[in-house]
């Protein structure tokens, strides 16, 4: 369990108000929108369960979705990287840091019960943080391995219960504390189900700066769910322009080029690689296309 850092008190005048709150979440909730071809039942049978009797909710959590994406990992090994002592527990950033580690790319979900849901129905457990207890509970980590439709019902690995069964008003009461936070980690070569372009690549982007090689394969992991991508064939360029790999570099941008004829940034950097490749009139002709599409370059050639 990760007990909490701040201390929750209420003014004695906000009892009521809480009272008549809770009062009201013991009805189901709206049922959200969800694509009409999701199935009303789904059980991920064989998502791997690590009981948790201490306070390692966060390595047991890991492990089971580090496992189910292709990475088997005990909860033992995965405490020296994720759980502190001081904390008795884990903090979500270094759950994300440790998945990272391991070779593979979290995905921090839109924090909504649809995009849970959607992962689930595509074969991806999803990771989430609970608050358990009213007012001085602890931060819980689970794994949502299952949900009903017709009941709003999910099933959850949770500390020593395999396939703990909440209604969807219980989960969300504890959900929501933490942020509605969901993290989801996928094979290598999936993109998250309810995923979009945008919110994929922005989570992708900075992993240029310290994690290169992740974020080479998040790029081709785009282009797998969207051809056409702009960001993801550009940011494919920049790591291999950076690297030093301008064959490669260039085979990039020319592809973007063709793609978006209409982007003065891929014909400045198509411009500066064929600089890095020694041929100068090439370079010349790009920049030229860069400029007389808006985009200004200080590249002297």
């Amino acid at each position: 369990m990760f007990e909490s850092l701040q201390r929750w008190r209420l003014p004695s005048g906000a009892w009521a108000a809480l009272i008549l709150l809770l009062a009201g979440c013991a009805s189901h909730p709206t049922l959200p929108e969800l694509p009409e071809a999701l199935p009303s039942t789904v059980i991920l049978a064989r998502v791997p369960f690590f009981p948790d009797d201490k306070d390692w909710c966060g390595p047991a959590a890991l492990a089971s979705s580090l496992s189910w994406a292709g990475q088997p990992v005990s909860p033992q090994e995965l405490v020296p990287h994720v759980y502190s002592p001081a904390l008795h527990g884990s903090l979500p950033l270094d759950l994300i840091g440790a998945t990272r580690q391991q070779g593979l790319i979290p995905f921090l979900l839109t924090p909504s019960l649809s995009a849970l849901l959607i992962e689930v129905a595509h074969d991806h457990p999803v990771l989430i943080l609970q608050k358990i207890g009213l007012l001085e509970g602890s931060w819980h980590y689970a794994v949502v391995i299952g949900y009903d439709l017709p009941t709003q019902t999910l099933w959850l690995h949770s500390g020593t219960k395999e396939r703990l069964s909440e209604t969807f008003a219980e989960f969300e009461k504890s959900w929501r504390p933490g942020g509605n936070w969901a993290l989801v980690i996928t094979a290598a070569g999936t993109v998250p189900a309810s995923a979009t372009e945008n919110t994929y690549l922005t989570q992708i982007v900075p992993l240029e700066n310290f994690a290169p090689n992740l974020a080479a394969q998040g790029y081709h992991n785009a282009l797998t769910r969207w051809p056409e991508s702009y960001r993801a064939r550009m940011g494919l360029g920049a790591l291999a322009f950076q690297a030093h790999r301008y064959p490669e570099a260039l085979e990039d941008y020319q592809e973007v080029t063709r793609a978006h004829p209409l982007e003065g940034d891929a014909f400045n950097n198509l411009a500066e690689t064929w600089r890095a490749l020694g041929n100068l009139p090439a370079a010349r002709e790009a920049i030229t296309k860069a400029l007389s599409r808006g985009r200004c370059s200080s590249l002297s050639l």
